[in-house]
């Protein structure tokens, strides 16, 4: 069995970069985006949205709780895909 990839993107979700995620869309690869900013903004969601990740929030996360967030994600492998 080979392995399975999982892009995780970090972002406070102020960049406009919904056009470079819709090809990682159509490779069908499982995908996670963590949110950072203290204040979470719709264009995060968006971004997940086009990219077919799911959007976790962690405003303040440290080392400890990234690892996990991506270790469950990693774990959930295509089950990810939100589309």
């Amino acid at each position: 069995m080979g392995d399975t990839v999982l892009v995780v993107l970090l972002t406070d979700g102020r960049a406009n970069a919904v056009a470079s995620a819709r090809p990682l869309r159509a490779m069908n690869v499982d995908a996670l985006l963590i949110d950072t900013s203290p204040q979470p903004y719709p264009q995060a969601a968006r971004l997940a949205a086009e990219m077919g990740a799911i959007c976790r929030l962690l405003p303040s996360a440290g080392a400890t709780e990234m690892s996990a967030v991506v270790n469950r994600a990693a774990r959930a492998g295509s089950g990810l895909r939100s589309a």
